[in-house]
């Protein structure tokens, strides 16, 4: 069961992060990406992982690779890690990849309480090995005290 539930972590914490990194900026400062780049760089992390979502309104076999990503998605998204929507139109104009049956996939309001994006981040400099640009530092703080001034001015 640890052991389950450690793979789910890690899997969760890098989905954050190629979300973080490579999804589509919006003016509110969340993050989307679509659901084909969040399954090819799944990929090019475990070649184990499938590289393309399944198809809208078919089943695909459940996977014998620990853990099922499909599931884990799906699991992210009820426990409110993940926000996952239809392509929009507002969505389509960001990534021009995106179809009428994509998806795209943003942090969920748990990932910000309880992980967030400073956390996210530390995740993949440690995964990378690689020191955090401080300008980078610099954007988290300054988007979050943005936050909490919006938040104590309703």
């Amino acid at each position: 069961v640890h052991e389950q539930s450690s793979m789910e972590k890690g899997l969760l914490m890098t989905i954050l992060g190629f979300i973080f990194c490579h999804g589509d900026a919006r003016a509110d400062n969340s993050r989307w990406l679509l659901d084909k780049d969040l399954y090819r760089l799944l990929h090019l992390a475990d070649e184990n992982m499938p590289p393309e979502p399944p198809v809208p309104g078919s089943t695909r076999p459940p996977s014998r690779v620990e853990p099922d990503v499909d599931a884990a998605l799906d699991r992210f998204c009820k426990m409110d890690y993940l926000v996952k929507i239809k392509a929009n139109e507002q969505l389509m104009t960001m990534n021009e990849a995106a179809e009428d049956t994509s998806y795209f996939y943003a942090l969920g309001a748990r990932s910000a309480v309880e992980i967030g994006r400073k956390q996210v981040v530390h995740f993949i400099s440690q995964t990378l090995g690689e020191e955090i640009p401080q300008e980078m530092l610099d954007e988290i703080e300054k988007e979050d005290e943005e936050e909490l001034e919006g938040e104590g001015s309703e």
